[in-house]
């Protein structure tokens, strides 16, 4: 993992369209790029030792759409005991970001070098982290940017002990996965052969969406 020179930064990435953006943004809008097709894919619900899709927690109480927030389908502890589960906020679990590296790697020509963001204000940011340049990402979010590979993916490429970068986007742009600091899903753009995949993926729980579509405030 290194520091790009803010210099060497593609213009879609040093001048990432939504960044001054403070309200909603369609999910067009919010990527930093022009894409074809989208996604939008859910982190599982953890707790220890277990984990749990948001189709498994709804049950018959909601169906998953793009528009689905954590609160239309969260549960409370109940007669059985099982604690709360919830999915982890700002950030991507750990194993929906290897299944997205091992389905993404396969539409890019540059699985590296890829560039992470992270945002600057977490509690717990990885140091590599902390001493790199700073983009204006959607929403008025200052990241941190590092640039690494798709190999990376995992403890590596962390921005926190738990959980991957907001965003990552290989050079070449042919993609893009990113989240923001309330958001307990992430989104996916790319071409609509890269998306199909993604949506294929069984250990993955993803909707398709619709660039017109508002990217889902969720927690706020």
């Amino acid at each position: 993992m290194k520091t790009p020179a803010r210099s060497a930064l593609p213009s879609w990435l040093s001048e990432m369209r939504g960044g001054n953006a403070k309200t909603e943004l369609t999910v067009s809008e919010f990527f930093p790029m022009d894409l074809p097709a989208f996604c939008r894919v859910f982190n599982p619900a953890r707790a220890t030792g277990v984990s749990r899709s948001w189709t498994e927690v709804a049950g018959k109480a909601a169906t998953i759409t793009g528009r689905t927030q954590w609160r239309d389908v969260a549960i409370q502890p109940g007669a059985s005991g099982l604690p709360r589960l919830d999915p982890i906020m700002g950030g991507i679990d750990m194993e929906v970001a290897a299944a997205l590296a091992s389905v993404l790697g396969e539409h890019t020509q540059t699985p590296d070098p890829v560039y992470f963001l992270a945002w600057e204000g977490y509690a717990g940011l990885n140091d590599a982290y902390r001493g790199s340049e700073t983009v204006l990402g959607s929403y008025g979010r200052q990241m941190h940017v590092l640039h690494g590979s798709l190999a990376d993916v995992g403890p590596s490429a962390a921005a926190r002990e738990a959980d991957m970068p907001l965003w990552w986007i290989p050079e070449d742009g042919s993609w893009a996965v990113g989240n923001d600091i309330y958001a307990r899903s992430v989104y996916v753009g790319g071409s609509a052969e890269c998306i199909e995949d993604v949506l294929r993926t069984p250990v993955l729980e993803c909707v398709r969406v619709a660039a017109s579509e508002q990217v889902v405030a969720e927690d706020y």
